[in-house]
């Protein structure tokens, strides 16, 4: 251990079985006790190895950018999500994460994405258009967000729409999210492999989600080839062995690349219109704005930089409920982070709901208030706000999901407004992203 750094504080090591049983339940709870009990660096023991949780910027920023090099994702976070997405983007380390990341980055250049802008305000028109057809009734926009974002990423980037698929891709992705929390349970880890009923389930929806993912690929190959992301990768050769890309590592990008591609934008703009709702006043300032911007016509790239409420209403989401609301890494060797010692192979867990929710940092953290991001020219502080991460391995579609959030909100501000459904308990549910738990029914008022 660095003979620098002083041992963090946290629970006994006897207390694991509880902690570990707490983060499955509740795990936003369990990261504000920790850190109200015992500080900003928090130690959780494992027998022979040990867990860290940090929540203050300068930290993030010392994990993620400036020591990033000692830090990788080979831990059990990781491990789970390998079991959803495979080792693609998001899971992959080293020499294989860099490749993938020069082959998929220019897909994600700002001209590529700033093109898509007419699909993605056509796919919310056609989703404002089945509600219309679908008359009154109450929705849960969390879905309806979901499949929105779906049918935009599998257009803009495979140039394939999922159509009814969206639906099935969703539901297998919120079965293999709920089992991945379940694993922290200690007899769940132990025993993952047996063939319990929710180990079952597990294996079906990743069966089914393979079958999804494997029918999309075989659907670009029967098209002739263009400028697409997946056109890009089925085209690819290693340079130095000229070999194309493996089928399991082509299935293991594009299932990332959707779940990457839809979580991100379907969960922050289901809390942005739960937080509209709530705030009828910032509702109506967002309607106000369109109306005078855009003039009753589509939005367009130009548009794009004069909507400041719609960004400001978008980034105090995001604040509040960031959709990626933890990020971990493992120490390659040892470190000190805030005057304590990270051992060597330690988890090291960055908070960036926590961060996002420090007083010192944001006044009134609780509060819904976008003028935070309209008043400040400078912006937050590194790392005060980053709920694409940061560093290095920042989200490769931060600017495609801040540009579609926007396209989207606006579009949808044009011609309606949604209303919470009354006597409704909505509460985030942390699993590798932050819900809605138990979804979110809203009614639509048509202007």
């Amino acid at each position: 251990m660095p003979h620098l750094g002083k041992k963090a504080p946290g629970p006994a090591w006897w207390a694991t079985p509880r902690v570990l049983q707490q983060l499955r339940r509740d795990p936003i709870a369990l990261h504000r006790k920790m850190h109200d009990r015992y500080g900003d660096v928090v130690r959780i023991s494992f027998g022979f190895s040990c867990a860290y949780m940090l929540r203050r910027p300068e930290h993030a920023g010392h994990v993620l950018r400036d020591n990033h090099t000692n830090y990788d994702k080979k831990n059990f976070d990781y491990r789970i999500l390998k079991a959803i997405v495979g080792e693609g983007l998001l899971t992959s380390n080293g020499e294989i994460w860099r490749r993938q990341r020069r082959l998929i980055q220019p897909a994600f250049q700002r001209e590529r994405t700033e093109a898509l802008v007419p699909l993605m305000v056509e796919r919310t028109e056609e989703m404002l258009a089945r509600w219309r057809d679908a008359g009154d009734a109450a929705r849960d926009i969390s879905r309806d967000m979901a499949r929105l974002a779906l049918e935009v990423v599998t257009q803009a980037l495979f140039g394939i729409n999922a159509g009814e698929s969206a639906a099935e891709i969703g539901d297998a992705f919120r079965a293999l999210s709920r089992r991945a929390m379940d694993r922290y349970g200690v007899l769940a880890s132990v025993l993952g492999f047996l063939p319990t009923p929710g180990n079952l389930r597990a294996k079906e929806a990743r069966r089914r989600l393979r079958a999804v993912v494997e029918k999309l690929i075989a659907e670009r190959r029967r098209r002739p080839p263009g400028g697409d992301l997946l056109s890009k990768l089925l085209e690819a050769r290693d340079e130095e062995s000229g070999r194309a890309m493996s089928e399991q590592q082509l299935r293991d990008e594009v299932t990332t690349l959707l779940l990457a591609g839809y979580e991100t934008t379907a969960n922050a703009l289901s809390w942005t219109f739960y937080l509209l709702s709530e705030h009828p006043e910032t509702a109506r300032g967002v309607e106000a704005e369109v109306d005078r911007v855009l003039g009753g016509q589509a939005i367009s790239v130009k548009a794009v930089p004069n909507l400041n409420l719609c960004r400001a209403v978008l980034q105090e989401s995001m604040r509040l409920y960031p959709p990626a609301w933890v990020v971990s890494r493992s120490a390659i060797e040892e470190d000190v982070i805030g005057g304590y010692a990270i051992d060597k192979r330690a988890l090291v867990v960055v908070g960036i709901y926590d961060t996002h929710r420090l007083p010192d940092v944001w006044p009134e953290p609780e509060k819904f208030d976008p003028g935070r991001f309209l008043n400040s020219h400078r912006g937050p502080a590194p790392f005060a706000y980053y709920p694409f991460g940061g560093g290095p391995r920042m989200c490769i579609g931060a600017g495609f999901a801040e540009l579609e959030t926007i396209c989207i909100l606006s579009t949808m501000a044009q011609k309606c407004r949604l209303r919470l459904v009354p006597d409704q308990t909505v509460q985030p549910e942390a699993l590798i992203t932050l819900r809605p738990r138990g979804g979110l029914r809203m009614t639509v008022e048509w202007r």
